[in-house]
């Protein structure tokens, strides 16, 4: 898949070059297309008083492929069922691609281990923008690092930055106790009961509040 350009390039160009052979003018142009991209170009002669019209545009060229410059974004996730880490990232649109098709990779880690990253392929997957790993239902609520890197035909982008997010909850394991009622007015009571101990093995994920 190309991405297609036809733009008139505001570039100023004084230091071009004149080829022997047939007097035709010539710049190069660094850093300014985007691989794997089609372009047309227009020229315009400039003097003191200004800029002359621009030329008709010229035939349709091509850049060649290149590794992806950019690494996914809005790398995040969580949720899900127990036993599994969710991972989510904004795919790269198809001018970021560099080269007819992309894919991705993911790695992941626990949050407290100094371990390297496990790496995950999605070379059959292509330009998807989720995947879920199997970390056991021991493993619930537990906070994981995760990055993202996108990967072509020749080779793979820089990682995103990593984030940390937390692997599907489970059932709560505690329930509130010495629950009691007082009368607060004629249509009212105050209900109270003991704190919970709100650690991982008993709440089993994050306490959001009490029904």
């Amino acid at each position: 898949m190309y991405t297609y350009y036809h733009l008139y390039l505001p570039l100023d160009v004084q230091n071009y070059k004149s080829k022997k052979e047939t007097g035709r003018r010539e710049v190069q142009l660094f850093n300014v297309l985007s691989p794997w991209s089609i372009y047309s170009f227009r020229v315009s002669a400039i003097n003191e008083l200004g800029k002359g019209e621009p030329s008709n545009p010229s035939p349709l060229y091509n850049t060649g492929k290149d590794i992806p410059h950019v690494a996914p974004s809005n790398v995040g996730g969580g949720g899900g069922k127990t036993g599994s880490l969710t991972i989510t990232w904004d795919p790269l649109p198809p001018q970021e691609w560099n080269a007819p098709e992309i894919w991705y990779n993911v790695s992941y880690k626990p949050a407290n281990s100094e371990g390297k990253f496990q790496e995950i392929s999605l070379q059959k997957r292509h330009n998807i923008g989720l995947h879920v790993v199997n970390v056991g239902e021991e493993n619930f609520y537990k906070p994981y690092l995760v990055k993202v890197q996108a990967i072509n035909s020749l080779g793979a982008g820089p990682y995103s930055e990593e984030k940390q997010i937390y692997s599907a909850e489970n059932m709560p394991q505690v329930q509130p106790s010495q629950v009691y009622a007082l009368a607060y007015n004629s249509t009212a009571l105050n209900v109270t009961w003991a704190p919970l101990d709100l650690n991982r093995e008993k709440i089993r994920g994050k306490l959001i509040g009490y029904r």
